[in-house]
């Protein structure tokens, strides 16, 4: 066919297209001038769009996709050979903008860009190792080698809906997504987020917390116990209720013993501020005893493994660096077999500090500057354990009232 001959393309006229022997054979449509389908001598199809750019005098070639009708029918394909078009006509040229997309960044590309300008510089160590793990996990799995430009909010959706056994991951992953799309926008690899209109999932807030009676048989487990640097860990995140990673990572020269105070500088604490925390008497009895047997030079209070590994895909690369105790979760899985305690997170240890003064009467006010929250909310949802010991304060004076009027009414008895 002649380069000036068109005819309405359809998917079996392009099916029934033959090889040329030698070059390059052309296949005009007549229906969007200019797009056509080219066909290699190995038989290798493609749709291709013959365009003048505005102000030009020669026409140029770009090519749009190789040909596949049962993921792109022929209508999709003219309808974004029109768009092409449209832009030609505005002054863009297609060429430029393919050869600018083969240079846009892939979402895994995004990914390496969001831990190294965002992550590893303005968070805690522990919330750069959880974004990794997704990422790597998750992100890159799904959707690591599609353009940051292309991805569109049902891909988010989908990766979000596979997660829906685990809403509570589902939603950290959907929200680390929205993080690194927020920050491609300022970047300029895209204008607008995809997450944005993804609904999270519900997530049942958990309460649980040791009474008493359970954290008589943890005490006996843990002294029953042959790790005692863990175990210690342990106790102390109990004492003082604090975040596991702050614990892990504590140095001695945060603690001033002689004080009773541990002042976790802003690096160390999630709200990025620095915390005063008083420290109570067998905190502080835990934390001498610990320092009394401490290797001297060493600054982590509970030193790990003579060194630090970080992963690179499915590789552990040593780094020759000092390290602290990275984990609790498999003492605490033992323990908790033992003193026969059941679905315990080593977190709910914080929960259970916090319940417990709350329904010893102490304010929420207090409760929540002893746990760094910034922000009363966070503290409310210990307000209904409040409002328990607020009721058995309330039924112990109602009791006082009953007393004072049974007694009132034994007097005026006693009168007639």
């Amino acid at each position: 066919m002649a380069r000036g001959d068109r005819i309405k393309l359809t998917a079996r006229i392009i099916e029934e297209m033959q090889a040329p022997a030698k070059g390059l054979a052309f296949l005009w449509d007549s229906e969007i001038p200019g797009l056509g389908v080219r066909c290699t001598e190995k038989g290798v199809k493609s749709f291709v769009l013959r365009y003048v750019p505005k102000g030009g005098r020669r026409d140029r070639l770009a090519t749009l996709e190789r040909v596949d009708l049962k993921f792109r029918p022929l209508s999709v394909v003219r309808e974004s050979a029109g768009q092409a078009k449209a832009r030609v006509t505005a002054g863009a040229d297609p060429l430029d903008e393919l050869a600018a997309q083969r240079k846009a960044p892939t979402v895994g590309e995004l990914c390496e860009e969001y831990l190294e300008s965002h992550a590893k510089p303005k968070k805690r160590a522990s919330s750069v190792e959880n974004d990794t793990r997704m990422i790597e996990k998750v992100i890159k799995n799904e959707i690591g080698n599609m353009k940051v430009a292309d991805v569109t909010s049902k891909h988010i959706t989908d990766i979000h809906n596979k997660l829906r056994a685990t809403p509570y991951h589902a939603n950290r992953v959907l929200a680390l997504l929205s993080k690194m799309f927020s920050l491609s926008i300022g970047w300029k690899y895209r204008i607008d987020n995809p997450c944005k209109g993804v609904e999270k999932f519900n997530e049942e807030r958990r309460e649980r917390w040791l009474s008493v009676d359970e954290m008589a048989a943890l005490f006996k487990a843990m002294g029953a116990s042959k790790n005692t640097r863990t175990v210690n860990a342990i106790k102390l995140i109990l004492f003082t209720g604090s975040r596991i990673d702050e614990v892990l990572s504590a140095t001695w020269d945060m603690f001033d013993l002689e004080a009773g105070k541990w002042i976790k500088p802003s690096a160390h604490t999630k709200q990025k501020k620095t915390e005063h925390v008083p420290l109570s008497e067998p905190a502080l009895k835990l934390l001498k005893g610990i320092k009394a047997s401490a290797v001297e030079g060493v600054k982590w209070v509970f030193p790990g493994d003579a060194n630090i590994f970080r992963r690179e895909g499915d590789k552990r690369i040593d780094t020759g660096e000092p390290n602290h105790l990275q984990e609790i979760k498999r003492e605490w899985a033992s323990l908790c077999k033992t003193a026969k305690i059941t679905n315990c997170r080593p977190y709910d240890l914080r929960h259970t500090f916090a319940s417990h003064l709350v329904s010893n009467g102490e304010s929420l006010e207090i409760i929540g500057k002893l746990m760094g929250h910034t922000q009363a909310q966070t503290t409310r949802r210990y307000a209904h354990v409040a409002d328990e010991a607020q009721r058995a304060v309330t039924s112990r004076f109602a009791g006082i009232v009953e007393a004072a009027e049974k007694k009132k009414v034994g007097a005026a008895n006693g009168g007639k």
